[in-house]
């Protein structure tokens, strides 16, 4: 079992206590990834117009007060549709092998308009 903070705890009582304070963080999460991506956007325009260049190692790597800030790619493949036959096929034959990953998901009530 996961451990709360003490203080946290005693306002779990109810299960509905517990669901709105789950909510309400979700809530506040997607508010400051917004915020956040917002900021990244700014970081981005100010590092492709040469704002920051005072700021970049050797790398090309952002630093400043002990802070990090690094470019990344990540790369993704795109298959035709004979690999996704070919991938059907091995799951119906059984050579396939399946990983699953449990964890919960929290959707937040949508507003009736």
């Amino acid at each position: 079992m996961v451990e709360t903070l003490p203080a946290l705890r005693t306002l779990m009582i109810k299960p509905e206590l517990l669901l709105g304070t789950i909510a309400s963080t979700k809530q506040e999460i997607a508010r400051q990834e917004q915020i956040l991506a917002r900021l990244m956007d700014d970081l981005a325009l100010m590092y492709a117009n040469g704002e920051l260049d005072e700021l970049k190692d050797d790398g090309g790597n952002l630093t400043s007060n002990g802070i990090k800030v690094s470019r990344c790619t990540r790369t993704s493949w795109q298959y035709s549709n004979a690999v996704k036959e070919l991938q059907q096929l091995e799951q119906f034959e059984g050579v396939a092998t399946k990983k699953e990953t449990e964890y919960w998901r929290v959707n937040l009530a949508t507003p009736d308009f």
